[in-house]
């Protein structure tokens, strides 16, 4: 019996660990085959490896989603390895260290938004220009 995902091409930010990690574990369990996305290459290396040994199909793509370059790039090496996206989850995400507002600079403030709000508009962009074609 194929799964749910059989065949479908997901891209998963932010899955070298944590929901991420959890989400393309499951995804690859129905079939899916996922780009693992994180900054994080040992944490990629170590998702793709887990994924890949319990029979799913994975490969990972190191990428900053603050940089427009990075995710352009990722969506385009996902392309050519696997002719297609369908699936985007916008799971990357960053709160740095839970600091008061107090105790937070604008610097600070400013990577959480470009990862956390300009990350996923980012990536829903590329990615959506890929699904229309």
């Amino acid at each position: 019996m194929a799964g749910k995902l059989e065949g479908r091409v997901a891209i998963i930010t932010g899955s070298g660990s944590g929901m991420g990690k959890a989400i393309a574990s499951l995804y690859a369990s129905e079939g899916a085959i996922v780009m693992i996305a994180d900054f994080n290459e040992a944490a990629i290396n170590e998702t793709v490896k887990e994924i890949t040994d319990a029979g799913g199909k994975a490969s990972g793509f190191v990428a900053d989603m603050s940089k427009e370059n990075d995710i352009i790039d990722l969506v385009q090496a996902t392309v050519e390895r696997y002719d297609h996206v369908n699936i985007l989850v916008n799971n990357a995400g960053i709160l740095d260290n839970f600091r008061t507002v107090t105790n937070t600079s604008t610097n600070d403030w400013n990577r959480v938004l470009a990862v956390n709000l300009n990350g996923p508009y980012m990536a829903s962009r590329e990615a959506i220009n890929v699904m229309l074609d």
